[in-house]
């Protein structure tokens, strides 16, 4: 508050908006995750800010308390000290929330009160509470603190002006908020006082300089004006009226005992699983470069086999014959570091993180530590309880696909040419295998392959027993994650038959060429497409389980 003397505000309205939703549970404080939106996202919420703070205090106290302190209680505890510190009454918050396990836009949307509410509704909504209307019209005075945004106008000045809005603000309006581009900006502070809590706001609304058209509502309405006036009279009583107003708003829904959890960190619920992932990852690196490529594909591959779900790390069991064994996933490798990434994450945070998180998470790692754009790997993947041979058989894009083919399987996921195309340039890291060009030299030589490949392939692969063996990189900088793939397909240097029929293909080549040009967007497009493909036909919510060890479901 030294510092930004708005962080009383902010940290009011992130405790109320946190209990308005399905109760106070620290769910307004998730990050994004797959199969749920975040309530920040929600329309409700526009200009939520200073998060930070409860994640900032929620890891001094992790240090101190493991486990003790929940987020939902740090939300409410910081709001009490924001009221208190800026002239307001002393709370005595009572503690002991549970954190929620699950978040939900959706129900922010519903749930959250509009910025145009009426009076009716107003009343419907503290009653739903079982909050009284005096106590519900003292709530109202936390608009004592904080600022306005032109959005929250728009509707009482279009299409036709409110008529309950103030002349004088009508004006102020006008000028600021004319434009459609300025509905996000800041435009005045609440009262007159506004980092002080106090009664001014009251005093204020009755002389029409009201904001939200509940301020304005409440100030006429017969059933809410005596509360008003009484409050705009004598602070005393809207301080008493507020703080029990708060008390029982803050304890609406709670979560206790055995329900929900108490988070490590508050915007995910295992904090320690990306750094475990990152160190794994490196330490390999390490030891072998050829790491990161093995990773990536590991992903594209589980994502390409009915969605990202882990199935591909599946050991063969009874019934079932593992994707792994499909000739699509021929040279499959490094498996056992995401085993070993879900062991060390079992000890901390049991049955949390999805084996089908790590693959994707472990990805994230490869591309960012081989010098490629970071990504953020949106999480709550569950895990298959089943998995198919036929299925990776069938739905695995072959080595020799054609453009047509390669069109055609992005264009099923969702995903546009130009990304399916950015998404090639994973070919960037990696080795080739002699199997991968059979169908090339045999029964007659592929006449698109550039001639000092195709020499160096009748060298190396001429004899059939050699069909597994690794005989290249697969381009200049093959431990590299950048767009040197496709300067070199452009120059006649491609390994797989899609590499070279897009260098060619009029519908695929303005995109390898924009790419090779220019990094950036190959980066910027990439991340769009691994974004989709790894959100593709997740499993969420009850669907599936997570596995306690990656190669068997949890009733082997």
């Amino acid at each position: 508050m030294l510092n930004d003397a708005s962080t009383a505000a902010a940290l009011l309205r992130l405790a109320f908006h946190d209990c308005q939703v399905d109760g106070c549970d620290g769910s307004v404080l998730f990050r994004v995750s797959i199969g749920s939106t975040p309530e920040t996202l929600s329309g409700m919420n526009f200009g939520l800010r200073k998060l930070n703070i409860i994640n900032d205090i929620k890891s001094s106290l992790e240090t101190i308390c493991p486990q003790t302190v929940s987020c939902a209680d740090i939300v409410q505890l910081a709001a009490r000290e924001a009221i208190y510190l800026t002239g307001g009454p002393y709370l005595e918050i009572l503690s002991g929330r549970r954190d929620a396990m699950s978040v939900s836009k959706q129900r922010a949307d519903k749930e959250l009160p509009a910025a145009d509410i009426s009076v009716d509704e107003f009343i419907g909504f503290f009653s739903q509470k079982n909050i009284s209307l005096e106590v519900g019209v003292a709530l109202t005075g936390a608009h004592s603190l904080g600022i306005g945004h032109c959005q929250n106008f728009e509707k009482q000045l279009q299409p036709v002006i409110d008529p309950t809005l103030s002349p004088s603000l009508t004006v102020m309006l006008q000028m600021i908020c004319s434009s459609p581009s300025l509905s996000d900006e800041t435009f005045m502070t609440n009262d007159a006082t506004t980092f002080l809590f106090d009664n001014c706001y009251f005093i204020d609304i009755l002389n029409g300089r009201e904001h939200l058209k509940i301020d304005s509502e409440i100030s006429r309405d017969q059933r809410t004006l005596p509360y008003v006036v009484a409050f705009a009279k004598n602070q005393k009583w809207f301080f008493n009226s507020f703080l029990s107003g708060f008390m029982k708003l803050s304890s609406h829904k709670v979560l206790v005992g055995e329900e929900g959890e108490i988070r490590r960190e508050c915007r995910i619920r295992c904090p320690s699983a990306e750094l475990i992932v990152k160190q794994t990852v490196s330490s390999s690196m390490l030891n072998d470069a050829s790491t990161a490529a093995a990773l990536l594909r590991l992903a594209f591959h589980d994502c390409q086999v009915d969605g990202c779900d882990g199935s591909v790390l599946f050991r063969v069991s009874i019934g079932s014959t593992p994707e792994t064994l499909s000739g699509m996933n021929f040279g499959l490798r490094k498996l056992n570091i995401i085993n070993d990434i879900k062991s060390s994450l079992e000890t901390i945070c049991p049955q949390t993180v999805s084996c089908a998180d790590i693959v994707q998470l472990a990805a994230r790692e490869a591309i960012y530590l081989t010098g490629g754009p970071y990504l953020e790997i949106l999480s709550g993947r569950r895990d298959a309880m089943s998995v198919s041979k036929q299925r990776a058989d069938k739905e695995l894009p072959a080595a020799d696909i054609s453009v047509d083919e390669f069109i055609g399987f992005f264009s099923q996921k969702n995903i546009s040419l130009e990304v399916g195309v950015a998404l090639t340039g994973a070919h960037s890291l990696g080795i080739g295998h002699c199997q991968n060009f059979e169908k090339q030299l045999q029964p007659v030589i592929d006449p698109t392959l550039s001639p000092s490949l195709t020499v160096m392939l009748q060298m190396i692969c001429s004899s059939p027993s050699l069909s597994d063996e690794t005989f290249m990189t697969n381009d200049a900088t093959t431990f590299l994650f950048d767009n040197c793939y496709f300067i070199d397909i452009l120059n006649g240097r491609e390994h797989l038959k899609i590499d070279s029929e897009i260098s060619r293909d009029q519908r695929t080549l303005p995109y390898v060429v924009a790419f090779a040009k220019n990094q950036k967007w190959f980066f910027n497009s990439f991340l769009s497409g691994f974004m989709k493909l790894s959100s593709h036909k997740v499993q969420v919510g009850e669907e599936g389980e997570i596995r306690r060890e990656c190669r068997f479901v949890n009733s082997y």
